[in-house]
């Protein structure tokens, strides 16, 4: 819904009324799930949630202008990925020197680490996942972005519940429930809103030109002579009107 209100503000994009009621009923599911009957309250703290809101106001703004950059410049998918992501590796390198390390006194090198098979099984795993969402911004939308990150927390939910012994509650389930029926809600109020698409016209044939260049020079002969019988007629009646005034 953040993402959904920065378009709107900043890019003049547009959503149908149906789509703004799925996307509040889908952020009233995500609540839903940070809720704990047995502490009347959330999950975790209160700074957590700020620093969760913080996190969701900067996510939606550049994804916002994600979108519109790769929308309206016309560049291969692969210089767009280099130039958006160029911006997190500067405020990482800029992190890394001004911020210091909170959890260790010793100097780490910014490329510690990197000899683990598992960090690059991560750093690869961004990458892919980078270029997938680089797609759903040219042929999608930022707002179908993240529907798909609401459906892949469901899908570890309950992969974790299964696997993982997740203890889950009533209004876990609930929450979940309201988020599956609000990306459907949204879909399909997509779906309706969208127009039909156009037919494709097919390109001419070399037998179509040749046979429409054939139909109209018959009809320049056709035409042809009708031209030279109208002007003869024209002098049958001069001279007729000649000899009248004549006599």
């Amino acid at each position: 819904m953040i993402v959904a209100s920065v378009q709107c503000s900043f890019a003049g994009k547009t959503f149908s009324p149906a789509q703004w009621k799925a996307m509040m009923l889908q952020a009233c599911g995500m609540i839903i799930v940070q809720y704990d009957p047995c502490k009347g309250g959330g999950v975790y703290t209160g700074l957590a949630y700020f620093c969760l809101c913080l996190g969701t106001v900067i996510t939606a703004i550049s994804a916002a202008r994600n979108e519109y950059l790769i929308k309206n410049y016309t560049i291969s998918l692969n210089v767009q990925n280099a130039v958006l992501y160029a911006g997190g590796v500067f405020f990482n390198l800029l992190a890394f020197t001004c911020i210091p390390n909170p959890n260790s006194s010793a100097e780490i090198g910014f490329f510690d680490g990197y000899d683990n098979v598992l960090a690059i099984g991560v750093v690869c795993s961004n990458a892919f996942i980078g270029l997938a969402i680089t797609a759903v911004y040219k042929y999608g939308d930022a707002v179908v972005k993240c529907i798909a990150s609401d459906i892949t927390a469901v899908l570890l939910i309950i992969v974790s519940v299964i696997f993982f012994s997740l203890k889950s509650s009533l209004t876990l389930w609930c929450g979940v429930f309201v988020v599956v029926f609000a990306v459907h809600l949204y879909v399909d109020a997509s779906q309706t809103s969208a127009p039909p698409p156009r037919a494709k016209e097919s390109a001419p044939t070399r037998k179509g030109v040749e046979l429409s260049n054939m139909i109209g020079k018959k009809a320049d002969t056709a035409a042809e002579p009708l031209g030279a019988e109208e002007d003869d007629y024209d002098d049958v009646q001069a001279a007729e009107s000649g000899s009248l005034i004549r006599k």
